[in-house]
This record gives C-alpha cells, structure tokens and sequence, in this order.
C-alpha cells in the first residue's frame, strides 16, 4: 500500500510512524509526544486513513472549481467585483464605507462581510479611503 505524504503537517515518514505506532496498541497522546506534533494531528490523520485508505489530509479548496463562500473569488468573482465598484461609484464622493457596505447587503444575494468588502475595495479595486470603524 503507497502512503501519500501529509504536506507541510506532517511527512510521509511521520504519517508512516502515526499508523504503525497506533497499530502496536499506542494511544494518541502517546504518539503525539513522541513524534513532537500535535494530538489533533494525529487524530486528523488517523480519521483520513480509516475514511479514505490515505494517510494524508486534503488541502482545503484544492480540485474545487467553486464555493458559495468565495465571494469576490471562483468563476462569480470578477461579476461580483463589478458589482462592487458599480455600488460604490454610484454613491456620492463623501460617502463612507458603512453607508456602502449597506447598499452591498441591500443588493447583493450573497452579501460579503463589512471586513471582506473593504479588504476587495483596497486590494482588488484599489480603493484607498480610511476604513470607517464599526
């Protein structure tokens, strides 16, 4: 059977060293401290061995072409950044971002968090007005 390494977690030799430790009766904790990581990663990668056959973890949004979640991201984000520019540039010059961001939620179906709005107006729109604190 071929392990596959645990990426930057854990390496092959210390996947292999998790499941033969743990097959000669060793508890999780023991394992953990012997082997100097921590006991949810020995325990994340015994759950992927007994669910899938693999000692290794995925990478989170690897293979994924998209998710709900990314917003200004994936195949929906330049059309929601448009959406973004097209709310702030339709508001007065002295509008804050608070009034924006409210605008954003109104027209929006899967609005962004305030934090997340303001992070796409600077880095991906280059907004650079002072953040207004909530």
């Amino acid at each position: 059977m071929q392990l596959q390494p645990l990426g930057d977690v854990v390496d092959e030799w210390g996947a292999r060293r998790i499941l033969a430790l743990r097959e000669g009766g060793a508890h999780l904790h023991e394992i953990a401290s012997q082997l100097g990581t921590s006991f949810a990663t020995v325990k994340r990668v015994l759950q992927v061995w007994r669910r899938d056959g693999v000692a290794r973890e995925p990478k989170q949004g690897a293979g994924k072409k998209d998710d709900v979640r990314w917003i200004f991201a994936g195949p929906r984000g330049p059309a929601n950044l448009y959406h973004l520019e097209r709310i702030r540039s339709a508001t007065d010059g002295g509008a804050e971002l608070l009034e924006v961001h409210d605008r954003v939620v109104d027209e929006m179906d899967n609005a962004p968090a305030y934090s997340t709005m303001t992070r796409a107006l600077d880095k991906q729109l280059d907004y650079s007005r002072k953040r207004v604190r909530r």
